[in-house]
């Protein structure tokens, strides 16, 4: 079993005491609940303006502005959707009142920067060479194979298999495939009960007569596992 979010924020919700010192504390600089900060649980999210942040945590903050040329400001831009303009952030100390330093974690947002994980700038290396969208002509460019390639022998046949009830591809669904990707028209074998069309079986047989153009096909469903 699996709480929900609501349920966790329940669990970890701030007591009313320390909830009222930290409503008194952001109220006290004008911030007001619902509108300049929410509360989550234990986690409190609050936008305003510089000059507000400044006063609640009793420190400065510097504008940063990107350098067009850096490499860093390169990285972030080009493999997150971040876009750098102007940051501001502290280099210096910063407080909050003593009431609440019982009660406080950490606080995000002043001092660290943007930066992109290793698997944001995986993804966007691997989405460079590899389209998210694959077709027969992208899946065909990936492992070099030739896009005209026709099989030449009636000898050659390939097949999908569907088991438990998944025993039927939506024609007209292969039909639009194959007009969408310029593909001649695939004669289709089909071997027992063909009901109840299927994502998954329309998907199988697209790809397989996509990849091997002109080979024998067939499409066979077994109710069973066995």
């Amino acid at each position: 079993m699996y709480l929900t979010k609501q349920q966790i924020d329940q669990l970890v919700q701030l007591l009313p005491t320390d909830l009222e010192a930290f409503v008194e504390w952001l109220g006290h600089y004008g911030l007001v609940q619902g509108k300049d900060y929410t509360i989550e649980g234990d986690v409190i999210t609050t936008t305003a303006k510089i000059a507000t942040i400044e006063r609640l945590f009793e420190t400065k903050l510097f504008a940063f502005k990107k350098d067009e040329k850096c490499k860093i400001r390169y990285i972030i831009e080009k493999f997150t959707n971040f876009i750098l303009k102007v940051i501001h952030r502290v280099q210096g100390p910063y407080s909050i009142p003593t009431v609440l330093i019982d009660h406080v974690s950490f606080v995000s947002g002043l001092t660290n920067f943007p930066k992109p994980s290793k698997a944001q700038i995986f993804r966007s290396k691997f989405s460079a060479l590899f389209p998210p969208v694959q077709v027969p002509y992208s899946i065909k460019n990936q492992y070099n194979m030739p896009q005209n390639l026709v099989n030449q022998s009636p000898k050659n046949s390939q097949g999908v298999v569907e088991f438990v009830n998944s025993g039927a591809f939506f024609e007209s669904d292969l039909e639009h495939f194959q007009t969408e990707n310029n593909l001649p028209n695939a004669t289709i074998q089909i071997l027992g009960p063909f009901v109840h069309n299927y994502l998954e079986s329309t998907l199988d047989i697209q790809y397989i007569t996509g990849i091997g153009v002109g080979g024998n096909n067939s499409f066979q469903s077994i109710s069973t596992l066995c």
